[in-house]
């Protein structure tokens, strides 16, 4: 369903003027309909803000819905392809036949949500799907320990296998889903294939390679599953640790590494997991390069609990009973990168509708649900998520049982939103703020469905291309002060803020298309006002990101350590800079947007 702005019947109207008692009032006097004060300042911004949220729910909607298409395609074209692939003896045919696959049900994920919405008359609000991605959440708030599951191995290549990622750290040996052992695969020109498919990465090795000489194929193992460990973070290669830094660039340690930067990051994952000797010749050979496999081998406090043999035990048992049946692992696996893209289209058709009918509760569900996709997607956000839902049920009972008003639990949900969405959300809210200030009061006009939209593919495209930007100047920035862990968290919030400056510059060309003009149209005076407040906002948002999260890091890191430990101060320095990246970017955005409004 399409968003358009009613405006409520609340203006203020001009008096009318009292006639003359000597002239009566003529038919043509008569037909003059009583006319309205035109809308101030903060009557028109507050509307067009209004359609502004409108026309971003709506592009958010139908993007979610195409990268859960996106998702589903991958999986089962890796699961068609692959077999066909090996018996070609053509590797693209995996690569390209899934990749096509991915961007077919995209589309066609697409222009289903687009027929889908034309027809939904009412929120989503059932209990049994609330459970169900609530549950979903829960269990990806559990620290990874599976080891992958291993397809038609034979008892001692399972065995030589096992042993290998005995000798990983389970980081890397939980980023892969399966390890399957494929007779030939030498043909395809390849001895060994790692396949990200955005939900899981697939693991092919070829047999006969696992008996050349002592070692090797622990050296093959940790090779694949390097490209797995590199993967792990982003959109297969979109996003993965080889995308920056000293990867692709000399000194090389071996010249296959030379082939490109994913091939040079699994070297060197490889030489830096085999031996001491090797390590010691990658540390020699490629500083840089050891101090990122380094920084990513350090240990948090949930690592710390990973490596325990009693769970590293149960982890083989997981693994090896998920393969009782052929493809549970993977359905398993793309069931749950599901529910991040699940969450977030209900909930922004929660808040769609409540926004249409003005109902704070709908409000409410569908900013929690909001935030906890959000937090699923983000890296380590899944416990997050978790306490997310566990406050959304909480105060959904409160309401239901009349303790708690629904207008405050939507305020709660404001808060939590914008908590769970970072700097950009500590950014939105601080503009807000500046604007309420001012005087703009979006309260004063509501939104309802209007016909279906013709094309979102534009918006959905501008969130792609944000986020691909931001991610690599993100990451950039973030490698540039932080290391390994501020290139991590640069390049999520820095495709977190690229996709919302896309998401929102596309629905502000939508909003600038209008057939017919409205005593609500912005003036120039007005966007002018709002360019300084928002571009005040977010230039502080951004300043405050950057310096939040280094002295966060530092801080939390010398926390953590003096409480807990080396591995405490791991998880000190990721939450420490979280914590430093949202309470700074709120602090400078707010200086800034007050900055901006004063300048008006």
């Amino acid at each position: 369903m399409q968003i358009q702005t009613v405006r409520l019947a609340s203006a203020p109207q001009r008096p009318q003027p009292t006639p003359a008692p000597a002239a009566p009032i003529t038919p043509a006097a008569a037909a003059i309909p009583e006319e309205q004060s035109a809308p101030d300042r903060s009557e028109r911004i507050g509307s067009w803000l209004q359609d502004l949220q409108a026309k971003s729910l709506v592009n958010l909607r139908v993007g979610s819905a195409a990268y859960a298409g996106q998702l589903v395609g991958m999986a089962i074209g890796a699961a068609i392809f692959a077999p066909l692939a090996i018996s070609t003896a053509n590797v693209y045919i995996l690569t390209g036949g899934s990749a096509l696959m991915g961007g077919a049900t995209c589309l066609g994920a697409y222009y289903l949500e687009k027929h889908l919405s034309s027809r939904r008359t009412a929120a989503p609000s059932s209990s049994l799907v609330d459970g169900a991605l609530g549950l979903g959440a829960a269990l990806r708030a559990v620290p990874q320990f599976a080891y992958p599951s291993l397809v038609g191995a034979t008892g001692a290549e399972r065995e030589l296998i096992l042993n290998s990622l005995d000798r990983l750290p389970m980081s890397s040996v939980t980023s892969a889903s399966t390890i399957q052992m494929v007779p030939g695969l030498e043909r395809t020109g390849a001895i060994g294939i790692a396949h990200p498919t955005f939900s899981q990465t697939r693991l092919l090795l070829d047999r006969d390679a696992m008996t050349w000489g002592y070692d090797f194929h622990h050296e093959l193992i940790s090779h694949e599953v390097g490209h797995s460990r590199d993967f792990v973070r982003g959109f297969g290669p979109l996003g993965a640790h080889s995308l920056i830094g000293p990867f692709g660039k000399g000194p090389f340690l071996t010249d296959y590494s030379q082939t490109n930067r994913m091939e040079d990051f699994a070297e060197t994952h490889a030489h830096y997991h085999m031996n001491q000797a090797s390590r010691a010749e990658l540390a020699r050979v490629t500083p840089e390069k050891f101090q990122v496999l380094d920084e990513l081998s350090q240990r948090g406090l949930a690592d710390e609990w990973t490596e325990r043999p009693g769970v590293r035990k149960a982890g083989k048992s997981v693994g090896q009973a998920l393969e009782a049946a052929p493809y549970l692992r993977n359905a398993l696996e793309l069931a749950g990168a599901l529910i991040a893209p699940a969450q977030i289209h209900r909930g922004a058709r929660r808040l769609e509708a409540g926004l249409i009918k003005g109902d704070a509760q709908q409000k409410f569900h569908g900013k929690m649900s909001l935030a906890s996709g959000l937090l699923l997607l983000a890296p380590g956000g899944a416990p997050g998520a978790l306490a997310v839902g566990a406050t959304h049920a909480v105060l959904a009972g409160l309401v239901a049982d009349g303790k708690l008003k629904a207008e405050q639990a939507d305020r709660i949900g404001s808060g939590v939103l914008a908590t769970a969405a970072g700097p950009v959300g500590m950014v939105c809210s601080a503009i807000g703020s500046e604007l309420a200030a001012s005087g703009v009061d979006m309260s004063r006009v509501s939104a309802s469905g209007g016909e279906p939209p013709t094309s979102h593919l534009g918006g959905v495209l501008a969130v792609i291309g944000g986020t691909t930007t931001g991610m690599f100047l993100g990451a950039t920035i973030g490698g540039a002060l932080g290391g390994v862990g501020g290139a991590m968290a640069g390049s999520f919030w820095g495709s977190a803020g690229g996709a919302a400056l896309g998401l929102g510059g596309w629905s502000v060309l939508q909003l600038g298309k209008k057939r017919t003009a409205s005593s609500y149209d912005l003036t120039g005076g007005d966007k002018v006002f709002l360019a300084k407040v928002v571009g005040g906002g977010v230039l502080g948002g951004a300043a405050g990101t950057v310096l939040g999260g280094y002295a966060g890091k530092l801080a939390g890191a010398a926390l953590g350590g003096l409480v807990l430990g080396p591995a405490g101060a791991v998880t000190g320095a990721f939450l420490g800079r979280f914590a430093g990246m949202t309470l700074g970017s709120l602090a400078l955005a707010r200086a800034g947007a007050w900055a901006g409004r004063k300048l008006d």
